[in-house]
This record gives C-alpha cells, structure tokens and sequence, in this order.
C-alpha cells in the first residue's frame, strides 16, 4: 500500500510536470483592473494565489475562485489562452465598489450621501422585462408602473403629483442625459438587457447633477472587458403574450471597442387595449489612445403602446382587465421613435488634470390619440456637459462644469372622431391647436473636496441653473393667442458635506438645496395666458447616516435619515379632461428612515447563501396646503407608501443552480389631498430558479423561470392622485397590477 501511494504520488507529480498549464488572469468586472489577492481552488484540491497582476496557472481546467469582496465563481479554463476571469463585487461589501459618476470616479463606501446602487448580478437576475421590479427594492425610491410604457418614479416623495410621468428626477445613460427641457425622464425606454448597473442618488445633489429635489439615476449601458469578442443572446417569454429577445455582438481590444445590439420585446398585455411592442438598437463605440478616449453611445427604438388608462373603483375590483371605456372605444395609444445619441471625450492635460465632455442630441417623433384629442409631437433637442477635474494635491480636488441644452417641441391637436365611426378607433378631424416651445436650460456647477486628515473628508458644491420657456401660437390670434416668454431668475444651490471614513465604516451628514423649475404647459394659466407669478419648487434637505461592515464583512449596513422642506409646491390642477395647469400651493415636509442590511448568511465551495433587507419609514406631510379654500396643511403627501420594504434570498448551490426569493412590502398611499381614499397595502412575493454552465468550454448557457406575485395578490400598481370626474363618471384613480406572471428566459454568451 505505501509503495502504491508513493506510486500515485510520483505519476501525479510527473503528469503535471508535462502537461500544459491553463492559464488566468483575475479582474474587477467594473474597473478591469487586476485583482492581485485571492484563492484559486483547483478541481484536484489544490490551492493557488493570484500574482500582484491577478495572473495565475493551474494544471486541471475546472476551478473555484475566491476573493474578497467579490461572489465566487466556478469555471472551466480553455487551454492555449488566458483567462480573463471578470469577478462581479459582492454586493453585501460596498467597500470594494466604485462606479464612474458623472464627472469622476467615487468610492461608493465613503460617499457622504444616500444611494441606491444595482450591480451588474443584482440586475441579472431581476424582472427583464421592466425595472420597476429592481428600483422599488430599494429603500425610498418607488415606480409607480401603470403599464410598460406609463410610469412615474418618486425618490422621497419628490415627484408623486406629476400626472403621468416621471419629472424632478435627472437621468443619465452613460454620460447622455435622458431628460429633456422641462425636466421629464422616460428610463423605461431603455431595454434591460442594455443596462450594466444602475446608481440613484437620492436627493439634489446640487454640486453636479443639476440640483433636482428628487436626485439622479445613473444608467451605466453594458461594457465589454479589452481583449473579448463576445456574441450575446437573450430569449424570454411569459405570461399574457410576452416575448423579448436581444442579441448582441461585441469586440473589445485595448485601443478600440465596438458593442452592437439588436432588442425586441413585445406582449399582448393582461387588460383590454393592452398590446406593445419595442424594438431598439445600442450602438456602442470606443477608441483609447495613451492620454485621450472617446466614446460613442446611440440608442434608437421604435415603439407601439396601447393605452388602457385607469379604472374607477368598481371596475378595479371587479373587472380589473378591462380598459377606460373612452380609452378602449377611441383605441387610444402611442407610436413613436426615440433617438438618443452622445459623444464623450477625455482627456488627461496633466498628471493632475483631466477634462471630460459630451455633445448629444435627442429626438423624438411621436403620434397618440387620446379620446379627447389626438396629439402630434415632434422633439429635436441637443446639449453640451463639460467638466474640468484637478489634482490640487495635499488633499484637495476641484471638480467645476457646465451643462447646457435647448429643444425645439413642435405639437399640434386635432379632433379625434373615434364616436362617429364605431369600431373603427380614433379617427383623425380638423386641427385644433398647434404650437412650438422652445425650452432650453444652462447650469454652471463646482465641487471642492478638501481631505482634512486620513479620515475626514469635507465638501463643498454649488450648481447655478437658468431655465427659459418661449411658446409660439401658430393657430390663435388676438386675444386667444397663447403666445410668450416665461424664463426664471439664476437659482443657486449650494452643498456642504464632512465624512468620517475608517476601513470598516462611514458617518456622514450633508446639507444641500435643490430646485424644480414647472413645464411650460403649468406655467399656464386657465385662460391659457402664461401665468408670471408661477416660481419653481426649491428646498433644503439635511441627512446624517452612517454605512459600513461588520463581523470580518460578513455583514454589511447602511443607514439614513433625512428631512427635506419644499416650499413653493407646484400642483397640477386638472381643469379638463386633456388640460392641467400648475399652481404654487404651499410647502411640504419630507422626513424618512431609510436602512439598507446585506449579509452573506454562508459560503462554500457548492453552495453560497445572501439575504438583502431594505426598508424605508415615510413621514411625508403638506406643512401648508391650501387649494381652492381647501385646507390641507397637516395632511400627508399624495401618491407615496406611508412603508416600502424589501427582502431577498440569494442562494447558489450544487455549482450551477441559483435561486431568489423575493419580498416586497408597500404601505397604503393617499390618493386625494384630503386624505378621504387611501390605497390598500399589498405585500408581492416573487420566485427565480434558474441554471447557468458552460458547454463546449467557450459557450455559456444561463435558463431560469421566475414568477412574479406568487401568491396572485391584487394590487394597483399605479394611482392617478387626485383625479378628477367628468360627464358625471365615477373619479379613475387605479391602474390594477399584474396577477400571477410567469417568465422563462435563455441566455446564451460565446467568448472567443
């Protein structure tokens, strides 16, 4: 028996002499960076560490990798190359992840503010067919989603009274913003599988992100690793006829990279006057030079929504499938093609200096016929965002800006005679109205970060914004025309922030103020003269928090509290059927708890097990609220979750197989200011079982079935606050949920 072992012994030390070494080289799957720290477990049993430069060689092709912040991962090498094994951060240790914002680049660990961060993984494995799902998981931001294409986001109640989207939160994919001139944002737009991560600062952010009181969400597209070619393919289908698919090819060297992706999703919808379909392209393209970089981002789509619109009460409870009797009769819906596209460059003028700016543009091309009307639309809008970032050394960087933008909204209305030919849907008459805005906003921003020892870090912002309005009546004269000039004084908004970092933990406080200028069409007056008085909404909001980890980061926690006073509330007051016009109205409070826990419950070499608690306690009040000799001072605040809590289980196990289990908790919301209709809470359990292997060595196959709302729980997924009745109709405030949903998804990734 010992000759024999010592007869294994020598032919395994021999077989591995002359067999050739696989070869791998370990990455931040952000950053690209080298991960030079780490444990390499081979099939065999035997250990290896990384070099300083994440290069490693082991002698069997299957192995288990280990590194600290990182999920671990199982692979099969292929021989005669190098591996470049892409480790995704854990998300429980923020720590280790740093995301580009939009003008550098921060450690997300000792940000002094509040921010909802969704890494590459966590998006993976979330709903693909809208992200609604994936932002309401974290603590204070919510989706109101009415349908795929009708959606209203809230970050900390800033938002909630814009009728039917989403408006005072900035959006940015990439570096090309997504809102247009009077501050709406349609992200919906961008399909899934296009996005990488996404980062939401919450609150204004004044330094940088042009100050709106909701904050900004950061789209960061999908980005290929140098020296990867990679086809990509993703297949799904689920209940109430949806279909997606997107398939993209990608090269990627050091000097040049190119990602072109083509994404259809369709669906036949759950209600009446329901069906969608959206078809885009990504255009993605790089070149890298020694001390400059540009980058090209285009994404186009091509989209047809039906509009069921919103149900009363009734018909909520009882026959929540059916559309808006209007809406189905007229047919109503909305056809349009979007085209955003930008081209940034950097530029490193100094060892301690560097310069990043973007020219983009914008269009749109849409037509919608409502029961009332049948609206045509065309936007051409274009931008240029510059920053100039220094190196002051000794501690201090000096981060300073500007972003300017004009559009041109050309409309018009026209009869819509859907009641004279039945059955048939709108039908277009006589023009009614016919406009062009010209809508164009400058800002002017700075950030000083001053070190003042290893652990204190002090930061002072300001953002500086004009807005201008002008509308041309191209149809009305004398004393109907509409015409005129609106444009608002300099609105500065300052930001102090101090942090205290250590390697474990951050404890921070901030003040910032913030600013949220009316569209056009609120800075209307009834009689369609441009109301003079009308003023932005502004505020100050104050926060102290705290993040970090404990039990050797096997736990990890991040904690805010805040309060935000709005003065100046702008609220849409519905005076027809197709008409709303704003009105300065008083003030509102906003202050919240938000908690954020991650925690890897085990790890092994077979099986991994994370659970994510996320939870907000929402205290949102009008301080002074009179309308129309209404007094709703002391009431809360429409259309935002008195509660919002999350809970997911990760788990991998058996090498291949993963799992999530999902929890979602939203309390009642009022409806009305006076607070007489309140939603009902619901609670949404959501389930993903799926596979992920390889086959061949170079192609990747990842299957999963997900079913969303379990335990079929009804629910309005949207609220129309404050709606209004009209022709003696009971007032339409629901947009029923989705019941049961169940989705089957393919995906395929080949590597060469």
């Amino acid at each position: 028996m010992y000759f024999g072992f010592l007869l294994a012994l020598s032919f395994g030390a021999v077989s591995h002499l002359y067999s050739q070494p696989y070869q791998g080289r370990l990455v931040d799957a952000e950053s690209s960076s080298p991960i030079g720290y780490g444990q390499i477990l081979t099939s065999d049993s035997s250990v290896v560490m990384p070099d300083e430069g994440g290069r490693f060689e082991v002698f069997v092709p299957q192995i288990s990798v280990y590194s600290l912040g990182y999920l671990s991962q199982e692979i099969t090498l292929i021989d005669g190359v190098i591996n470049e094994i892409e480790l995704v951060a854990n998300p429980v240790l923020l720590s280790e992840v740093i995301v580009q914002r939009l003008v550098s680049e921060i450690n997300l660990q000792e940000y002094a503010g509040a921010f909802g961060y969704l890494s590459v993984k966590a998006l993976e494995n979330e709903d693909r067919s809208i992200i609604a799902n994936a932002l309401n998981s974290q603590p204070g931001i919510y989706m109101h989603s009415g349908a795929l294409n009708t959606n209203r986001i809230t970050v900390r109640g800033i938002g909630a009274r814009t009728p039917f989207s989403t408006n005072k939160v900035r959006a940015y994919f990439g570096d090309v913003p997504l809102t247009d001139g009077v501050g709406e944002t349609t992200i919906e737009d961008i399909d899934m599988s296009a996005i990488g991560e996404v980062t939401v600062f919450k609150g204004p952010n004044s330094s940088i992100y042009g100050a709106g009181l909701g904050g900004a969400i950061q789209l960061q597209p999908v980005r290929l690793q140098p020296g990867t070619r990679r086809l990509y393919g993703e297949f799904g289908a689920g209940s109430y006829g949806l279909s997606r698919a997107n398939l993209a090819y990608a090269v990627g060297t050091e000097q040049h990279e190119l990602n072109v992706s083509y994404l259809i999703q369709t669906s036949d919808g759950y209600r009446d006057n329901n069906e969608f379909e959206r078809n885009g392209i990504q255009l993605m393209a790089a070149w890298h030079r020694p001390k400059a970089s540009y980058r090209l981002m285009t994404y186009y789509v091509n989209q047809f929504a039906e509009i069921p619109s919103s149900l009363n009460e009734d018909d909520y409870l009882n026959d929540p499938r059916k559309a808006a009797f209007t809406w189905g009769a007229a047919q109503g819906h909305e056809d349009y093609d979007k085209l955003i596209a930008g081209i940034t460059s950097d530029h490193d003028l100094s060892a301690r200096s560097s310069l990043r700016t973007t020219v983009y543009t914008q269009w749109r091309d849409a037509n919608e016929p409502r029961p009332f009307n049948i609206l045509d639309e065309d936007v051409l809008g274009y931008g240029l965002r510059s920053r100039y970032l220094y190196e002051m050394g000794e501690g201090t960087t000096v981060n300073a800006g500007f972003e300017a933008y004009q559009d041109r909204y050309d409309w018009q209305t026209y009869e819509n005679l859907y009641q004279d030919f039945p059955g048939q849907g709108s039908v277009q008459g006589d023009l009614l109205n016919q406009f062009s805005e010209d809508r164009s906003f400058f800002n002017i921003f700075g950030e000083v970060g001053h070190s003042l020892s290893q652990q204190w870090q002090l930061t002072g912002g300001f953002n500086i914004n004009r807005t201008r309005h002008v509308l041309d009546d191209q149809v009305n004269t004398g004393t109907a025309d509409q015409s005129g000039e609106y444009s608002f004084d300099w609105n500065v908004s300052p930001r102090i922030s101090i942090a205290y970092s250590t390697a474990d933990a951050t404890i921070y406080a901030n003040a910032s103020h913030g600013f949220s200028p009316p569209s056009l069409e609120e800075t209307l007056a009834p009689d369609g003269t441009l109301n003079p008085d009308i003023q932005p909404e502004t505020g100050w909001s104050y926060e102290v928090g705290t993040r970090g980890s404990l039990f050797s980061q096997r736990l990890s926690y991040d904690i805010s509290l805040y309060t935000m006073r709005i003065r100046n509330l702008l609220v849409a007051q519905r005076v027809a059927e197709d008409q709303f016009v704003g009105i300065n109205t008083g003030s509102t409070t906003h202050n919240g708890l938000e908690v954020g826990i991650h925690t890897l419950l085990w790890s092994k070499r077979s099986s991994t097990g994370q659970l994510r608690v996320n939870g907000s306690i929402n205290d949102f009040t009008f301080k002074e609220f009179v309308d129309e000799d209404n007094d709703f001072s002391g009431n809360d605040l429409t259309g935002v979750p008195t509660s919002q809590w999350s809970m997911s289980l990760d788990l991998s196990f058996l090498r291949s197989f993963y799992g999530r289990l999902e929890f979602l908790s939203i309390g009642e919301m009022p409806i009305t200011d006076s607070n007489s209709i309140y939603s009902d809470s619901y609670r949404l359990i959501n389930t993903i079982l799926g596979w992920k292997g390889s086959i061949w060595d170079f192609l990747g196959i990842d299957v999963s079935y997900r079913v969303n709302n379990l335990l079929d729980e009804r629910y309005a997924s949207m609220l129309a606050v404050n709606a209004g009745s009209f022709g003696g109709s009971a007032p339409r405030y629901y947009y029923p949920g989705l019941p049961i949903f169940h989705q089957v998804s393919v995906r395929f990734t080949m590597e060469w």
